[in-house]
C-alpha cells in the first residue's frame, strides 16, 4: 500500500464533531463572541476565527479518512449536518445520537493571555484528548505556555460540552487569543490557522490511534 494511501485510511473509524460555538444559534443570530482590533485597525470576530480553524481542521480529518460533522456554513440558513443548531445542548445530544467519538466546540480565547487551553470536563475521556492536543500545541513557541483546563459542569466553560455522554470525549478548544500581538502575528497571518488546525487534528489522531 502507498504512503497517500496509508495516510488517506489513517482515521478511518473515527466519528468527530467539530462544531463552531457562538455561531448558528438562531436564538442569537447576531453572536460573533469576542472582537480583536489588530494594530492596523482592522478587527475580527472570534466567531470569525474559529470558523476558519473549524473548516481547516475539517479538511485535514476528511482527508485522513475520519467521518466528520460539522456546521454548514453555507446553507441559506446555517445549520449543522445532522440538524445541529440551536442551543448548546441540542449540539451534544446531536453528538450523542451520532455515537461520536469526539466533540470539538471551537471557541478563540480573550483576556490578553498568549498561551493555547484545551479544556474538558473533570474525570472525562476529554482530558485524555485534551492532553494530546496540548502536546502539539507546546511545540509552537508562540504557544509554549498551553494547558489543560479541567471543567466542573457548572464552568462558564461547562456549558458548552456538559451535555455529551461521559463515554464520549468532549473538549472545548480555545487554541489562542485573538487579542494577543503574538498570536495575531503568527497564527492569524495568512496560513497560519492551517498550520494550527494541523496542530490540534495531530493530536487528535494521537488520541484516537492511542486508543
Amino acid at each position: 500500500m502507498t504512503l497517500p494511501r496509508i495516510l488517506a485510511l489513517r482515521l478511518t473509524g473515527l466519528r468527530v464533531a467539530v462544531d463552531v460555538q457562538h455561531l448558528f444559534r438562531p436564538s442569537k443570530p447576531k453572536d460573533q463572541g469576542a472582537v480583536f482590533t489588530f494594530p492596523d485597525g482592522t478587527h475580527r470576530t472570534e466567531g470569525s476565527i474559529a470558523l476558519a480553524y473549524a473548516q481547516e481542521l475539517v479538511s485535514w480529518l476528511g482527508a485522513r479518512g475520519a467521518t466528520v460533522f460539522t456546521n454548514d456554513p453555507v446553507a441559506p440558513d446555517p445549520v449543522m449536518v445532522g440538524e445541529w443548531s440551536g442551543p448548546y445542548s441540542s449540539r451534544n445530544a446531536e453528538a450523542n445520537k451520532l455515537q461520536v467519538h469526539a466533540y470539538l466546540a471551537c471557541h478563540v480565547n480573550a483576556g490578553r493571555g498568549c498561551y493555547g487551553a484545551v479544556e474538558a470536563l473533570n474525570g472525562s475521556p476529554g482530558v485524555a484528548l485534551a492532553a494530546a492536543i496540548v502536546r502539539r500545541l507546546v511545540t509552537w513557541p508562540e504557544l509554549r505556555l498551553s494547558r489543560v483546563v479541567r471543567l466542573n459542569p457548572s464552568d462558564r466553560g461547562g456549558v458548552c460540552i456538559r451535555g455529551v455522554e461521559s463515554g464520549r470525549a468532549a473538549v472545548l478548544l480555545e487554541p489562542l487569543f485573538g487579542d494577543c500581538t503574538a498570536h495575531q502575528a503568527i497564527i492569524l497571518r495568512h496560513g497560519g490557522l492551517a498550520d494550527l488546525a494541523g496542530a490540534l487534528g495531530e493530536g487528535l489522531a494521537a488520541w484516537y490511534e492511542s486508543r
